[in-house]
């Protein structure tokens, strides 16, 4: 695993692993967010916000997808690349995927909210309009 990165077949499993991963990490995301939204207690009353607080929550989640997977991307492949060349093809490969994360998390989530039942804690995430 901490092997040089040197050669094209190298750099060819660097590349298909950081989308794995990158894939991998916006479902973990999106688990911790499934948990959080459904740790973040119903406001009494009418003028409930918790839903609006499970909303931040979502997009939070989002950006710290892509934020982490671009920084563990670095710290796990780019920083074994030995040659320039093959660091500035990886660079758009680790930034692909870090948006590649965040995306799938976002598709992912939102379909997930928008199929949850009526009156739930996901579905006030985005509530559906009456």
């Amino acid at each position: 695993m901490n092997a040089p990165i040197k050669t094209a077949p190298d750099l060819a499993n660097a590349i298909l692993s950081t989308y794995l991963f990158d894939v991998a990490l916006a479902v973990v995301f999106l688990a911790l967010m499934i948990l959080v939204a459904n740790m973040i207690k119903w406001q009494s009353g009418k003028n409930d916000k918790s839903g609006a607080v499970r909303r931040v929550w979502f997009f939070v989640f989002c950006f710290l997808s892509f934020i982490v997977a671009f920084v563990l991307n670095w710290l796990m492949f780019s920083q074994r690349i030995t040659v320039d060349a093959f660091a500035n093809k990886y660079m758009t490969h680790m930034i692909l995927g870090a948006f590649v994360a965040a995306v799938v998390y976002f598709l992912a989530g939102f379909a997930i909210v928008k199929m949850a039942r009526v009156g739930t804690k996901l579905e006030s995430i985005f509530p559906k309009k009456a």
